[in-house]
């Protein structure tokens, strides 16, 4: 089972060469970000938890889910420690 998380947003997904949102069709990503702001600012996410965090919990609560293999563009999501 795959579990995606789009948790990055979508200042420059259009214009950032080899980003893999950028040989998807436009309305889907910006469908799949308005999804996860969405889901952002409801009461889904706990307070004070960062939404990566949240992301990589809600994809291994899942039975089917063994291992979540996280992914980022740069260091900084790996040293959110809050």
């Amino acid at each position: 089972m795959a579990c995606s998380a789009g948790t990055t947003g979508p200042a420059d997904w259009v214009t950032t060469s080899g980003d893999w949102r950028s040989s998807q069709d436009a309305a889907d990503v910006e469908a799949r970000l308005a999804e996860v702001e969405r889901i952002a600012s409801a009461t889904e996410v706990p307070s004070g938890v960062p939404l990566g965090r949240w992301a990589l919990a809600w994809c291994l609560q899942h039975p089917a889910v063994s291992a979540v293999i996280p992914g980022s563009k740069t260091a900084h999501p790996l040293t959110v420690t809050h």
